[in-house]
């Protein structure tokens, strides 16, 4: 829709509002004034923010600081040489928020590519390790590196609770990891986790609803 266009519809709209107001109004509730006029506002500034958006226009976006630290603990991974451990939680698909691990799992594949730095991606559910791959894959092709993705990187370990944590606890003292990320939904092994990262001293972001 052109501006001329634009500015039609909204004179329309304007001109039959007067005309109905003028004639008596006889559905309109005098004392839901304030919320009318609330609609008008918000639709005013939704309307002409997506014509903003159309004409191309940038707009800011207040940054996530647990987003911008994850591009640093990625950073001093490869600046050591080692790698980044990915833990999406121990929930299923069907949690929200496994599902925005695996979304936060593609970002965070996409800079390991570019940076060319390991990551390992322990999982607990078969579902979750099939959507973690594809994420992965997708962000190396992304970056262009489809060569450095590797089916491994995404791997499954067991559905039990601790025995997961274990397993996870074993990969950080084995590959003492430079990050840690946590992203996923978590119940008590969260501590154990946390603890384990600790004492290896990597970085650890987390982030869950649980």
């Amino acid at each position: 829709m052109k501006d001329k266009q634009f500015w039609m519809v909204i004179g329309g709209l304007s001109l039959a509002f007067l005309i109905y107001w003028f004639l008596g109004h006889p559905m309109f509730n005098a004392n839901r004034i304030v919320m009318f006029l609330a609609i008008i506002v918000i639709g005013a500034t939704l309307l002409y923010n997506i014509r903003m958006a159309e004409r191309g226009e940038e707009f800011y976006l207040r940054p996530i600081p647990g987003l911008k630290a994850v591009e640093e603990a990625v950073g001093r991974s490869t600046e050591m040489g080692k790698p980044v451990l990915y833990v999406p939680g121990i929930m299923d698909m069907d949690q929200v928020e496994t599902v925005a691990g695996v979304i936060v799992l593609g970002h965070v594949s996409k800079m390991t590519a570019r940076y060319e730095t390991s990551l390992n991606v322990p999982v607990s559910r078969s579902i979750v390790m099939k959507a973690a791959r594809e994420a992965c894959r997708e962000s190396y092709m992304l970056e262009g590196r489809p060569d450095m993705f590797h089916e491994d990187m995404v791997h499954y370990l067991t559905d039990d609770q601790f025995a997961y944590a274990a397993g996870v606890n074993g990969i950080m003292v084995r590959e003492k990891p430079a990050a840690c990320l946590y992203m996923g939904k978590f119940y008590a092994e969260s501590l154990i986790l946390a603890e384990t990262g600790n004492s290896i001293g990597a970085i650890q972001i987390a982030g869950t609803a649980s």
